[in-house]
């Protein structure tokens, strides 16, 4: 059963069925402006059971992220721009041009101007030519050669790992953002929340959701909930919303600084 108890003074004074909840939610919804209509929209889906809460919260999806990267890729010249050429019908001297163009194509490979090569080039070459992998790659790893380290180590699995693990270390490991991913990467969402920027929180709420396994997807939500308390209680209370945990939505809830009255309470028989 589910009961929407109006709390006044702490004494209870209405109790409502599933329906008038929906009712009361949508009316309170059509009545009210800003974070306090959204909340309410919100709770009327958690009463009716909707399974996109989450997404009706963080406004967040996958084509959106997919939208970003192309207008990345678009503001960078990134895009790959493929020349359409149009067909033409050859005729017997078409193809005898080809053959000579082709054949000139390969001069010229066969003539190709090699970039200048340095100590470090050299030095490279020639321990690849003693057949020492090992020291090879520690060698890319103390001037930095990380990509030349990895085709090196390629069918050498404690070796490849010890060469992304220093890459890591160097590359990724002083930047905030990259740590994080790491973490999703490990499937680590305890130091994952511990870690994300607050004013992301939509997003972190978004990761959680897809990515967490739904057995600890509450405790996590709650996790990130309880971090914004203190500077965000409007954003802490959308993660308790949209994880069903109540009793942290009542504590907001008859928060003084808060102007909402009303708390639901899921009651189970």
């Amino acid at each position: 059963m589910l009961i929407l108890k109006k709390i006044q003074s702490n004494i209870e004074i209405k109790k409502m069925e599933k329906g008038e909840i929906e009712e009361y939610c949508e009316e309170k919804g059509n009545s009210t402006e800003g974070e306090e209509q959204q909340s309410w929209k919100l709770i009327n889906s958690m009463v009716c059971g909707e399974k996109d809460v989450i997404n009706k919260i963080v406004e967040f999806d996958k084509e959106n992220v997919d939208k970003e990267l192309n207008e990345y890729y678009e503001k960078n010249n990134l895009n790959e721009k493929k020349e359409v050429k149009e067909i033409e019908e050859e005729d017997d001297d078409d193809v005898f041009d080809k053959i000579g163009e082709e054949n000139e194509k390969k001069e010229k490979e066969e003539k190709k101007e090699y970039e200048e090569e340095n100590e470090e080039d050299k030095l490279f070459a020639e321990l690849i030519s003693n057949d020492d992998k090992e020291k090879v790659v520690d060698f890319c790893l103390k001037v930095g050669r990380f990509s030349d380290a990895l085709i090196i180590s390629e069918f050498n699995p404690e070796l490849h790992k010890k060469v992304i693990e220093a890459y890591k270390e160097k590359n990724w490991n002083n930047k905030k953002s990259l740590v994080s991913a790491q973490h999703l990467l490990n499937n680590d969402f305890v130091n994952y929340v511990k870690l994300v920027d607050l004013e992301d929180w939509k997003h972190a709420l978004y990761v959680i959701n897809v990515k967490a396994q739904v057995g600890v997807k509450q405790a996590l939500i709650v996790q990130l909930g309880d971090r914004l308390l203190k500077t965000n209680k409007y954003a802490a209370l959308m993660c308790y919303i949209s994880c069903g945990d109540i009793n942290k939505v009542v504590e907001l809830w008859i928060d003084k600084t808060l102007p909402i009255k009303e708390v639901v309470e899921r009651i189970k028989y």
